[in-house]
């Protein structure tokens, strides 16, 4: 016996149809009614409608709303041709529209889908001949439909169901984890970094350097630093293990085990994930709250993905690694915790801890059992003294005032020189560096030495020669001390030429005036320069970013130097990695490698300096 719904069942049924048909079109209308008029904008005496992308939005879509074609949408905005992205700002020529699709109602846009509204004698079919889609497919995306349409009304046009419809055109915008900033009066790329959360490096880079510097009214690009995105390694998680065998030593051509190469190379990488932090962060969240990540993970999860992505790119030449990872902060006694693990005796490199008490620990242990260790960022030159293992790819501040001063003494030996004491007790062992290197590298008659404290501004000046190129090198960390001079010695440049020899703390100096700094022709030297022009950096971006969905900062490309490096030395050379750093002088994407042993029993530091100078308010290197 079959049961039929009463008529009051159907009664209802149709009653809450309707309901929800009134419903829906009077969002869609309010939909319509909200959707701004196109901003039109003049650019190069042309005029543009601006449209900005939002999330569903199609090529075909956009090309309906504005009755553009689609090939001339892509001929004005080649960046779509890489992708569409939500928040992507295009220019559609208002001269090039077609005409001959005037007569034609112009859709909005909602998400994924276009909106039209129903004209004096327009039919289902003459619908589905305008949009070129089936009347099934119309029918079920506005159900009811097919009983009759009323004038005003709101329908539903799906992009996917459109006939003869290019993969491209309707392919959906998607997220692109970057932002559009213009450019205000007294913003700084370092502000923009505090105020977006972000390294000033990533915005660099993905603007490519900002070589002329930020202009007020400029749309800049900034990366959202998405870490939620970003999966956050378990404590001693194995990565690109291929086994957990028994190291095998590798024959030699004589066929003789070679004790330093190895199939297999047992390495640790010790960074900051702050695990517990983010664990007790996301207890203490509400219900209806994201997960989080704490900023105290960046530099962590930054090395990790760079250092990732230089292990998967040595598989592919023949590295076999056994890779231990371990979340290693600033506490000395859970380093020494971690030494406890079996597998500690085994390692054939460490990389890390990235403080200096876990690294001293951590040093300590790695000369016990003859093992390679590596700091990754420490400018501390006594972390190497005394032990043959260490590697420090970042140089300290006097190897990097040494280097500057051999340049000059190479470029400039003919040029009026002055060393300038601040006489600042910050900057007391730096000027004991930078005297007896001027000593050494030039007699006494080549370059002055002069006590700010003593000459003062007016005593600097008397020193200066109108006849040759001055060049007056400060090596300074003191922040008001180098403002007041360089705001000083600016003025000079009418009567003198001046080159300003300094350090690249200053960059970090959020006070100083660019435009001094370039009219100075100031030259510094640094430990890590990234050339935003080349080639290897900017597949490197877009890979990196396809595969962690951020833009990479200082961090990544450190770990990816430094994982490259290394790693590409136990593959050529195996433990003896002394004689890769003698064989080899590689360029990263940031680091220049150059390791120099520093005396008997001690271990090597990078000599690879970059000496960067401003030009027409660019840093380039000059060496």
């Amino acid at each position: 016996m079959c049961n039929f719904p009463s008529y009051n069942f159907l009664y209802k049924l149709n009653l809450i149809r309707f309901s929800l048909s009134f419903i829906a079109i009077l969002f869609f209308s309010e939909a319509f009614a909200q959707e701004q008029a196109p901003i039109i904008e003049i650019i190069n005496g042309n005029k543009y409608y601006i449209h900005k992308i939002e999330k569903g939005n199609t090529l075909y879509a956009i090309s309906k709303k504005y009755l553009i074609e689609i090939d001339v949408l892509m001929e004005e905005n080649p960046a779509i041709k890489e992708g569409f992205k939500i928040d992507q700002v295009i220019k559609i020529p208002v001269r090039r529209q077609n005409k001959n699709l005037e007569k034609a109602n112009t859709p909005a846009i909602k998400a994924d889908n276009m909106l039209h509204a129903i004209e004096k004698g327009q039919t289902l079919y003459s619908l589905s001949k305008l949009y070129n889609i089936d009347l099934a497919a119309l029918v079920e995306a506005n159900p009811g439909i097919e009983n009759g349409m009323k004038l005003g009304q709101i329908i539903t046009i799906p992009v996917i169901k459109v006939k003869d419809i290019t993969p491209a055109a309707s392919l959906q915008a998607k997220e692109d984890l970057l932002l559009r900033h213009q450019v205000e009066k007294g913003e700084t790329l370092y502000s923009l970094a505090a105020k977006y959360q972000v390294s000033a490096d990533s915005i660099s880079i993905i603007n490519n350097g900002i070589p002329a510097g930020l202009k007020v009214g400029e749309s800049i690009i900034i990366p959202k630093k998405d870490l939620k995105k970003i999966p956050v390694p378990k404590s001693e998680a194995k990565q690109d293990s291929i086994s957990r065998f028994i190291k095998r030593k590798i024959k030699n051509t004589s066929g003789v085990e070679d004790s330093l190469r190895l199939e297999t190379y047992t390495v640790g990488l010790f960074l900051p994930f702050y695990l517990d932090e983010n664990q007790t962060l996301n207890e203490n969240k509400k219900e209806f709250e994201k997960d989080v990540i704490s900023p105290n993970s960046n530099i962590g999860l930054s090395f990790y993905e760079g250092f990732l992505y230089a292990l998967d790119s040595l598989k592919k030449e023949g590295l076999s690694v056994r890779l231990f990872v371990y979340d290693a902060g600033k506490d000395p006694s859970l380093i020494k915790d971690l030494l406890n693990k079996p597998e500690m005796s085994e390692m054939d490199l460490m990389i890390g801890p990235l403080y200096a008490p876990g690294f001293s620990v951590m040093a300590d242990f790695a000369m016990s059992k003859k093992i390679n260790i590596i700091s990754p960022f420490s400018n501390n030159l006594n972390i190497v003294n005394n032990n043959p293992y260490v590697s420090k790819p970042t140089s300290s501040q006097n190897t990097r005032i040494k280097e500057m001063l051999a340049y000059i003494s190479r470029n400039f030996s003919k040029e009026n020189l002055i060393l300038l004491n601040s006489n600042s007790e910050t900057d007391k062992d730096l000027m004991s560096v930078s005297s007896s290197t001027c000593k050494s590298l030039f007699n006494g008659k080549s370059f002055k030495e002069i006590s700010y404290q003593e000459a003062k501004m007016a005593g600097l000046k008397a020193n200066l020669s109108l006849s040759q190129n001055n060049v007056i090198i400060v090596p300074s960390v003191d922040q008001a001390f180098v403002t007041q001079l360089i705001t000083n010695i600016n003025y000079w440049t009418r009567e003198y030429k001046i080159t300003l020899v300094g350090l690249d703390n200053w960059i970090d100096f959020d006070n100083l005036d660019m435009t001094y700094l370039d009219k100075l022709n100031t030259h510094f030297p640094t430990s890590f320069h990234v050339d935003y022009d080349s080639v290897e950096l900017k597949n490197f971006m877009k890979k990196y970013r396809a595969k962690y969905y951020v833009d990479p900062d200082h961090f990544a490309m450190q770990g990816f130097d430094i994982g490259y490096y290394y790693l590409s030395a136990l593959l050529n050379n195996g433990l003896n990695l002394e004689k890769s750093y003698a064989e080899t002088k590689f360029k990263g994407l940031q680091t220049i490698f150059n390791l120099t042993r520093l005396g008997s029993g001690s271990g090597f530091e990078n000599h690879g300096i970059s000496i960067m100078k401003y030009d027409d308010f660019k840093l380039i290197k000059v060496n």
